[in-house]
């Protein structure tokens, strides 16, 4: 199972008027963070149930990430892909 789906969505910290980026930085957790558990929370139980290659290997999972966190802008949160 591999998992490399996720949002980068960009955000002030702070906007014009003061008011916290919140809503932003809150769909980017539930997609990239709460998807990914929930991702592998289902193929974990589909794979729990298989018989193990003919080597002996079982199953793994892999998530993958994007180098991407490191392009941040000037008064931009770094939000977690």
């Amino acid at each position: 199972m591999e998992n490399c789906a996720g949002v980068g969505l960009a955000a002030k910290v702070v906007d014009r008027e003061g008011n916290p980026g919140l809503e932003v930085f809150d769909r980017s957790i539930r997609v990239n963070l709460y998807g990914t558990f929930n991702v592998m929370s289902h193929a974990t139980r589909r794979m729990v149930g298989l018989d193990a290659l003919e080597s002996g290997e079982r199953r793994v999972g892999i998530n993958t990430a994007s180098v991407a966190y490191e392009d941040g802008q000037v008064g931009q949160a770094a939000l977690p892909r």
